[in-house]
């Protein structure tokens, strides 16, 4: 693999700067890409609704009695 990209959720913090970012990866210095060559990190931009996507639509009832995800789209059983 020459190229990876990593999605940060930003579930509770803000979204992070490169050495945050770096940091945040255990990078000791400067950002992701320094230390792994060919990694982009990105923050998960969860304002713009634009960046999600409905994979399916599990049921109430499977939801409740499975903890197994989703499986089959665009309907779950």
């Amino acid at each position: 693999m020459s190229r990876l990209t990593a999605l940060i959720a930003l579930g509770t913090h803000a979204a992070m700067g490169e050495r945050e970012l770096g940091a945040h990866l255990g990078c000791p210095e400067g950002g992701p890409e320094e230390r792994h060559p060919g990694l982009t990190v990105l923050n998960h931009a969860g304002w713009e609704m634009s960046t999600f996507a409905s994979l399916c639509i599990i049921s109430a009832d499977r939801s409740a009695s499975s903890p197994v995800g989703c499986t089959t789209a665009p309907r779950c059983g």
